[in-house]
């Protein structure tokens, strides 16, 4: 959309697959965009510089974008080293720790007055079951589930040599609501996950939940809710790396 000839607003997914493949399919139009924000005419035809089958030597302005195209794997991977490595990104996941972690000094006082307990964490740093268990702890609960999703050695027939996990900015967010509505189900007491961002190897527990409750159905259902929301609603993606070489992304647009 061109907003006022001053801007060219442009609409992309949230995940960093989906703007990779919105870039490509644009990047041929940036140059008649800025052509028309300029006042230009339209030209005839607008061809893209990946696929073009004309003999004719490019134009410098089209030869230099023809040269900046990069491939899906290159461009994604920068997307999810600037995502690792932002300042705001640290930031807002450093304050999830931290709101996590002054909940954490409260569960004693709230296990004893019967409040519900919930705990969520984005963290790049060791998920602690022993934690996450004591942590929801309450004479409420006659059942304590615990689930620990770990980095495996395998994966479609590949041998897998390590994961390298990307969160969203908005990931501690988007599992603390989760962790609250889920906690609010029937008989549940206490509810406490943590997932991990960043390089993990096999065997390291990437995603960690402990889940209080009356009875035990009621913390199977709550726990199987849980995961079955984070794996579809949560905004971390992951690349595994195999043992004989190359990578794999996973959970992108």
């Amino acid at each position: 959309e061109i907003a006022d000839k001053r801007a060219c607003v442009i609409c992309l997914p949230g995940s960093p697959g989906g703007v990779v493949d919105g870039l490509t399919i644009l990047q041929p139009l940036f140059e008649h965009i800025v052509a028309q924000l300029n006042d230009a005419d339209h030209a005839p035809s607008i061809h893209n510089h990946a696929h073009s089958t004309h003999d004719s030597a490019p134009s410098s302005a089209s030869h230099h974008a023809a040269k900046t195209v990069e491939t899906h794997e290159s461009i994604t991977r920068k997307l999810a080293k600037l995502s690792d490595e932002s300042d705001s990104h640290e930031a807002e996941l450093s304050r999830s720790s931290q709101a996590a972690t002054r909940d954490s000094a409260t569960n004693s006082a709230n296990a004893q007055s019967g409040c519900q307990i919930v705990v969520s964490r984005v963290q790049n740093t060791e998920i602690l079951m022993e934690e996450l268990d004591q942590a929801v702890r309450s004479d409420r609960a006659g059942a304590c589930l615990s689930f620990a999703g770990r980095v495996r050695n395998h994966d479609e027939g590949h041998e897998v040599d390590a994961i390298e996990y990307v969160a969203h900015p908005s990931s501690p967010d988007v599992l603390d609501l989760i962790a609250r509505e889920v906690s609010q189900r029937p008989g549940v007491c206490g509810l406490a996950v943590i997932h991990r961002f960043g390089h993990l190897d096999v065997g390291e527990i990437a995603l960690g939940a402990v889940i209080s409750a009356e009875h035990r159905r009621e913390a199977y259902q709550a726990m199987e809710m849980l995961i079955d929301r984070i794996k579809m609603e949560l905004p971390v993606w992951k690349r595994q790396d195999f043992v004989h070489g190359g990578s794999q992304w996973s959970g992108m647009a």
